[in-house]
């Protein structure tokens, strides 16, 4: 962080201080999103300054991705809508800005249909649209594959499979899961970011065809490469699903060890959710082994948290009626 400070400080012009703002960013996009949507509101506003139509709506897309996480979902759906309707627009390539060395315009284009794609994808998951939020993520996967891109493949995939997942389509989910994990592993550099959610997601399918073992192999695997890449929001999750899985085959020591990183991670990040299923999780757990006083300590901690996160679910409702009368429609790109 302190190279990315000095970086933004001895910036020579707006085009340096935007890429300084967007490294800055991306730092926080899974340990701070307030400070990520700041960073990002600072390069958006220079991109827009300079007319970088491209450079523009992919920080729209990408705050757009942190508004999902945050639950903010009409802002969400209003930066993805502005971002699509740039990217749709074959004339922004005339504004190409700063694109990666090689890249031709055209091809920046796609690659940036496909991330707002997939960013809609994640929108309508979250809001409980779960066949949209499929067609999304396969119109994703189409572009990915026009440009011969394997990192937006990978991702296209591993979301699909997730999208079959909450579909209750397991052998889908499967296939698709296992062929995103095939191209993580062949690839040449290394694990990335969000690897870890590939293998969580493997995880969780052979949970719900009752394969415990490699369930649990998995979620293991995921924790990992979560741990190395400070992935701390997907930490929380799988914690707390390998934990549940050991309450699950009876081993309550397991499940109790599990669920107390799960806390520790998701109060670091201020994850509601993860907090709230630890809870429940260490008062299961507490409950096992007979200890009652622990067991009321954290089942209250359960009740409170889960009544507020309630209430947000109410309204969440009400976003949903309009997130699902949001049509992108067959567009001409």
């Amino acid at each position: 962080m302190d190279s990315l400070q000095l970086a933004l400080k001895n910036a020579a012009n707006d085009t340096v201080r935007m890429d300084a703002y967007r490294r800055i960013e991306r730092y926080y996009t899974e340990i701070n999103r307030d400070s990520s949507l700041l960073y990002n509101a600072q390069s958006l506003s220079i991109a827009q300054k300079l007319g970088l139509k491209i450079t523009e709506a992919r920080i729209l897309t990408d705050r757009g991705f942190v508004l999902t996480e945050i639950g903010n979902y009409p802002e969400c759906l209003e930066s993805l809508y502005q971002a699509l309707k740039i990217a749709e627009d074959p004339a922004i390539k005339k504004n190409i800005g700063n694109l990666p060395d090689g890249q031709p315009p055209e091809i920046a284009r796609l690659i940036l249909l496909a991330l707002i794609h997939l960013n809609m994808g994640n929108l309508y998951g979250a809001t409980g649209n779960n066949y949209k939020k499929l067609s999304e993520y396969l119109v994703a996967m189409e572009f990915a594959d026009s440009v011969r891109n394997d990192e937006l493949k990978i991702a296209a995939i591993t979301n699909v499979g997730n999208a079959y997942l909450k579909l209750n389509k397991l052998d889908s989910a499967l296939l698709f899961e296992q062929k995103a994990i095939s191209m993580i592993s062949n690839r040449a550099g290394g694990y990335e970011r969000y690897d870890g959610f590939a293998f969580q997601l493997l995880g969780r399918i052979y949970q719900s065809k009752g394969d415990f073992e490699l369930s649990r192999d998995a979620y293991q695997k995921s924790i990992r490469i979560s741990q190395e890449q400070n992935t701390l929001p997907g930490l929380a999750r799988t914690l707390n699903l390998l934990g549940g899985l050991y309450q699950i085959i009876k081993k309550p020591d397991s499940g109790l060890h599990y669920a107390r990183e799960a806390l520790e991670t998701a109060r670091i990040v201020g994850l509601s959710v993860e907090m709230k299923n630890a809870y429940k999780l260490l008062a299961d757990s507490y409950s096992d082994q007979k200890n009652k006083d622990s067991t009321l300590v954290y089942l209250k901690l359960y009740t409170v948290l889960n009544d507020s996160l309630n209430k947000i679910e109410k309204e969440k409702l009400c976003i949903r009626k309009m997130i699902l009368n949001f049509q992108t429609g067959k567009r001409k790109v």
